[in-house]
């Protein structure tokens, strides 16, 4: 959109939360300098402490729905700049298709806490039945702050370890 040169970017470093985004970053044929062993942004938090430098300034690219927790973080550090490059809109036609089926659900899972706030403000409630499966700590204790204590919470914060945790809860079943 800016008539930008890549080569401008020669001299950034970048830091990404998760192998998927470290993918679709690389896809771009740009390979992240950091990625945190834990896919949380606490984790990415304390990772980029430890490797910034005397006089070098952070962009936070990212949701405007996401944990203020990074920026706080860094900013106390660092110059920082949050910077909100997209928003979650829901679809309201989703929205009152799902709640037509959320008494029927089995399994329910949310792989993010801005996930489980706007499920609770467009659906509005799980069914005593369903279980909860959660991508990690964060989304968990989200879930919890509505009242619903997850079923499981998945040892690996991807979409492989939502599936594994929700095979697991049915097996043992």
């Amino acid at each position: 959109e800016n008539d930008m040169d890549i080569r401008t970017l020669a001299a950034c470093r970048f830091a990404v939360i998760g192998k998927a985004t470290f993918d679709e970053l690389y896809s771009f044929g740009i390979r992240a300098d950091y990625c945190p062993e834990e896919y949380t942004g606490k984790a990415l938090a304390e990772g980029l402490a430890r490797r910034i430098l005397p006089g070098e300034r952070v962009f936070l690219l990212r949701s405007e729905e996401g944990d203020r927790a990074l920026y706080d973080t860094l900013s106390g550090l660092v110059p920082t700049e949050d910077i909100f490059t997209y928003g979650v809109e829901p679809d309201m036609r989703v929205c009152a298709a799902a709640k037509e089926y959320t008494e029927s659900l089995d399994y329910l899972t949310f792989s993010s806490a801005g996930g489980v706030r706007l499920y609770f403000e467009t659906v509005g409630r799980i069914a005593e039945r369903t279980k909860c499966v959660c991508i990690g700590a964060p989304t968990a204790d989200a879930l919890r702050r509505y009242g619903v204590e997850p079923a499981a919470v998945s040892d690996a914060i991807s979409a492989e370890g939502i599936v594994e945790a929700v095979c697991r809860l049915a097996q043992d079943e």
